[in-house]
């Protein structure tokens, strides 16, 4: 066991630990565009959006051992650290639909409203961790990329579907993305 790989994966377990802390506060800034306003509320995508935390352990615990793992550690650090810098001085918040319905999904998405602040929300921490994770997973087993990028995909697209994000905090996700892996193929450019 490689203990620099060990501290990397730990410290980017604790860099998510910080969303916790750092995601509390009142909203000043609602982003939402006349895109957003046309999303329909679908309760049923809440099942993608909550399997973001199975995907982070399970990818985390798969991509030890690849070679991979330290740039896959490295790039969530930087892009976590970064974005909850961001989310920490950015009031975002989004304004989340009253739920009607009775349904599983849609008690599941009304526990969610209850748990998680409605402030915080640019960029979105799902869409960062998600694509990471799924960016790195597929290089690593290149077999199984179109399946890695589905679960990726959807657990992205859930975070407006849900109500959580609006785009922009979906595009707030995808611009650390490319800039916390970008940053680390410089400084560890053997992996690549």
């Amino acid at each position: 066991m490689d203990i620099y790989t060990l501290l990397l994966a730990f410290l980017s377990l604790a860099s998510m630990g910080l969303y916790f802390p750092l995601n509390k506060g009142h909203a000043r800034y609602f982003l939402m565009s006349s895109f957003d306003e046309k999303i329909p509320f679908l309760p049923i995508f809440i099942w993608p959006y909550l399997s973001l935390f199975p995907f982070i352990f399970i990818g985390l615990f798969i991509a030890f051992s690849q070679p991979i793992a330290p740039a896959l550690y490295l790039a969530l650090i930087i892009g976590v650290l970064s974005g909850s810098l961001v989310r920490y001085f950015v009031h975002s918040g989004i304004r989340q639909p009253r739920i009607r319905r009775h349904d599983v999904s849609s008690r599941l998405v009304h526990w969610l409203y209850r748990c998680d602040d409605r402030a915080r929300t640019f960029p979105s921490s799902h869409v960062l961790i998600s694509i990471i994770i799924s960016y790195f997973l597929a290089l690593a087993f290149p077999v199984y990329a179109l399946s890695i990028w589905v679960i990726g995909l959807l657990i992205t697209v859930s975070t407006v579907f849900v109500k959580q994000h609006y785009l922009i905090d979906v595009a707030g996700g995808l611009f650390f993305v490319i800039g916390a892996i970008w940053v680390t193929h410089m400084l560890l450019p053997y992996i690549f």
